[in-house]
């Protein structure tokens, strides 16, 4: 008798994701605009956030991992339109994922993403309208992002916990405007951002960190959503874009999600080393960077392969070394 209300609570709570589904698609179905005529210009964009969504809900890389890259170099957006479109569809696919997670029971940090809320969106908000630099920076800028967030993943355990209170509140601030910078420059950042600060000051796994990027990435997309619709930001190319994708993010993200739950760590981070690597070839090979700044990502995804795969301690295994003093 007395686990009634638990199982009920349990039940509804486990209703919440099938309800915010069933109305996005009706609300989609009632304000979208002619579905043929829409798809047959922004398919590939939909096709694209099928696995982008599936990122943004399984790695806290987000959706802009997958649509940036995609759009920039294949589909011939300019930055600042990848940009709003990254912002714009995580606005409901990772807020779809977010309550798949919250019906599932995940455990999320609340009080650290009220915390970074603020300073992120005011970042957001404050660069957003003023934001005024090239192309080929950016693409840049997003290749050195996933360079970072693959060496933070890969380095992720640390042996020492940071215990000092002052040093977390510091660095959780620092972490939550630098989140809300990426996010306003390349479409995505700030659940990387909240990521690193809960793997390596708050010594979360990796996997359980991820429901709390991925709730944390929603709101800063959705508020940054709002406010570009409010200030005119958004091209009605944009905005069809983001009709034909919505149906898709909010199925896939939310499957991302799912699956992260469900498989061991070590696949998710073959994942993400694969989008890694691919937008790095694509970058090296389409991005139009400084050859110099070339062979740099190229070294440095070299030197982070080698380390991780402890080659190093192996050559000097099998290489003859005369350590005896003369």
């Amino acid at each position: 008798m007395s686990n009634r209300p638990l199982g009920r609570t349990l039940n509804l709570r486990m209703m919440l994701y099938p309800v915010v589904l069933i109305s996005v698609l009706v609300i989609w179905l009632m304000y979208a605009p002619s579905k043929i005529a829409l798809y047959s210009v922004y398919w590939p964009e939909s096709v694209t956030m099928i696995l982008g969504a599936f990122v943004a809900g399984s790695t806290p890389l987000g959706g802009g991992a997958v649509a940036f890259p995609v759009l920039t170099k294949m589909l011939s957006y300019a930055a600042e339109d990848a940009r709003l479109f990254s912002l714009l569809i995580q606005s409901v696919g990772m807020s779809c994922a977010s309550i798949l997670f919250i019906s599932m029971g995940r455990t999320i940090f609340w009080r650290e993403i009220l915390f970074a809320l603020p300073l992120s969106t005011f970042i957001i908000l404050v660069i957003m309208p003023s934001l005024s630099i090239s192309d080929t920076f950016v693409k840049g800028l997003f290749t050195v992002f996933e360079l970072v967030a693959l060496i933070i993943l890969t380095f992720s355990l640390i042996q020492s916990r940071i215990k000092t209170t002052r040093t977390k509140i510091t660095a959780l601030a620092l972490f939550a405007l630098l989140g809300g910078a990426l996010s306003s420059t390349i479409g995505s950042g700030a659940d990387l951002m909240i990521f690193i600060y809960l793997v390596l000051f708050k010594r979360v796994a990796p996997v359980e960190a991820i429901p709390t990027t991925v709730v944390f990435m929603a709101m800063n997309a959705v508020i940054s959503a709002l406010f570009s619709w409010q200030t005119n930001l958004l091209s009605e190319p944009i905005i069809l874009a983001w009709f034909a994708a919505v149906p898709v993010v909010a199925v896939a993200a939310p499957l991302g999600g799912y699956v992260i739950s469900k498989i061991p760590a070590i696949y998710v981070l073959g994942f993400i080393i694969c989008l890694v690597v691919s937008d790095l070839a694509s970058t090296i090979l389409m991005g139009g960077l400084p050859v110099a700044l070339n062979v740099l990502l190229v070294c440095s995804v070299t030197a982070i392969v080698l380390i991780k795969l402890d080659v190093l301690p192996f050559i000097r295994t099998i290489t003859p070394l005369n350590t005896k003093r003369i």
